[in-house]
């Protein structure tokens, strides 16, 4: 029988790939580890894939706002998406994975997208790479 810490590991490895540096396995607020951040062309313009790590056992009782930002950092657009509270993602250390679609007419204005988790109660705080909001929120810089 597999170990199942280690498949866990290998596939948190595997799915971290295409994630910059600065931004792979920033937490929020010691809660959740954003383990993958990536962006790929589709058919109906691109898609951001989060890949999460619950740190603790927690339920998951939270939204994950993505918010468009302009060449001056102005928010375009904003799409949200609950965290399910399953209780398989309340397990530690289990990562799931969250995805954006951003239709073209977005996308052409789209220089970077910020990345914010929050419920009714309060906003997380990440604690690293590039972020702004009084660290409430991460920026992903896009390359076109």
């Amino acid at each position: 029988m597999a170990d199942s810490s280690a498949l866990s590991e290998s596939y948190a490895v595997r799915i971290t790939n295409g994630t910059p540096t600065e931004i792979r396995d920033a937490e929020f607020s010691g809660r959740f580890r954003l383990i993958r951040a990536a962006t790929g062309e589709t058919d109906r313009g691109f898609a951001l894939e989060l890949a999460w790590q619950n740190i603790g056992v927690q339920q998951v009782a939270y939204t994950i706002m993505v918010q468009v930002l302009d060449e001056t950092g102005t928010v375009t657009e904003t799409y949200q998406k609950l965290l399910d509270s399953s209780s398989a993602r309340a397990m530690e250390g289990l990562p799931w994975l969250d995805s954006f679609d951003i239709p073209p007419d977005v996308q052409v204005r789209a220089r970077s997208l910020g990345i914010v988790l929050y419920n009714v109660a309060e906003y997380l705080m990440v604690d690293r790479g590039p972020r702004d909001n009084g660290d409430r929120r991460l920026i992903l810089v896009l390359s076109h």
